[in-house]
């Protein structure tokens, strides 16, 4: 009972049907298992370690832009991107860590010669899902912010304001 309230029970077909909606509407099974914190459909624990693992790739575009940082801007001041994410999962199973091409540069990073992405290894399903869910949240934030860089001429905004000023 919450608030007074009687919990009614949902027949299974319904919650189906509720369900099937969810999905419709909402991006489809892995989205609506990865903004609930539920386990993700077809992502099975490695059979060796029992541990489940993603690798997110960021992009050439962003990876070979060496005056964006896209690996700085990912991983954020001293980690604190990636920290956070950890913190807000909630997880001391949970790790995350850059590697590819500019990860060095980073707290934790990992260079190689292909291009810039995020590993995930978790535990458990519902620490992969929800580390999952930001990651993605992370890095689509950061292509969006590319996009904005790359529109405004590959420069930042502080600096574009500096050269107004000063011609």
């Amino acid at each position: 009972l919450c608030g007074g309230q009687p919990v009614r029970r949902v027949e299974p077909d319904v919650m189906q049907r509720i369900v099937d909606r969810m999905v419709e509407t909402g991006g489809g099974v892995t989205t609506v298992a990865m903004k609930n914190g539920l386990p993700i459909p077809g992502f099975e624990p490695d059979p060796t370690d029992g541990k489940f693992r993603e690798t997110l790739f960021i992009g050439d575009e962003i990876t070979d832009d060496r005056y964006f940082h896209g690996a700085e801007r990912v991983a954020g001041p001293n980690g604190q991107n990636l920290i956070k994410i950890v913190n807000e999962v909630g997880a001391q199973a949970l790790r995350l860590r850059l590697v590819g091409r500019g990860a060095a540069q980073s707290p934790g990073g990992e260079e190689g010669p292909d291009g810039l992405a995020l590993m995930i290894e978790a535990h458990d399903a519902i620490t992969f899902s929800k580390a999952l869910n930001k990651c993605t949240d992370l890095i689509d934030h950061i292509r969006e912010k590319h996009t904005e860089y790359v529109k405004g001429g590959g420069v930042s905004r502080v600096y574009r304001e500096f050269l107004s000023y000063t011609h």
